[in-house]
């Protein structure tokens, strides 16, 4: 672009938000070319650990309480604050939202609503379904207010899925705000249901960053 003097064309990479994975990267030459880390900020867990147990593909914070060991425990924060240390300038992280979801069946309640819990495998959609099929299952909604992690159960079928709702989304572009970090992208949009409500639950997360 610099030779035909034309406009300047981004440089993205879409990235780990593993902390080990980025701890291979050469963070500051990358930040030096880059104009965007897209960080893939979801896919923490979901349906190749067939037997769970169940656990969030995207949450915002580190559970306190996650069954994980640590080498396996992942969040959007973690993955941010790994970028940060590294030397990536905040302005270049864009955090990534999922418009779509991961899930288990053979999941008992015990005593957290299917959350944490042993499956016997993913679900018969091969545990990855988009919000705009998981939103009208009918299964009953919870939140972790630990994590900001969304999930649906249901004690009947045993499935349970974890999933980005609009709430959840909101608060991450909050965050996004809060840290004064470049922005957010999601995937894909062919996920969001009829309404667009988690498209606009990160235009309404957004306003006036």
């Amino acid at each position: 672009s610099k030779k035909q003097h034309s406009e300047h064309y981004l440089l993205t990479a879409a990235l780990s938000a593993n902390p080990t994975k980025i701890g291979l990267l050469q963070v500051q030459k990358l930040n030096a070319s880059l104009d965007q880390f897209d960080v893939m900020d979801y896919d923490f867990h979901g349906p190749w650990e067939a037997t769970g147990p169940t656990d969030f593909q995207s949450n915002l914070l580190t559970a306190p309480n996650s069954p994980q060991p640590k080498n396996n425990q992942f969040s959007v924060d973690s993955s941010i604050d790994t970028y940060l240390r590294a030397g990536a300038d905040r302005s270049k992280l864009i955090v990534g939202v999922p418009f779509y979801g991961h899930g288990w069946t053979g999941v008992q309640d015990g005593g957290t609503h299917g959350l944490y819990q042993p499956a016997t495998g993913p679900t018969a959609d091969g545990g990855t379904a988009n919000w705009n099929v998981i939103s009208k299952l009918g299964y009953q909604p919870y939140r972790d207010p630990a994590t900001g992690g969304y999930w649906v159960y249901d004690p009947t079928s045993t499935n349970l899925y974890v999933v980005d709702d609009p709430t959840e989304i909101v608060q991450k572009m909050q965050y996004v705000t809060k840290r004064d970090l470049g922005g957010a992208f999601y995937w894909s949009l062919d996920g969001d249901d009829s309404s667009g409500s988690l498209g606009a639950a990160v235009d309404l997360g957004l306003a006036g960053h």
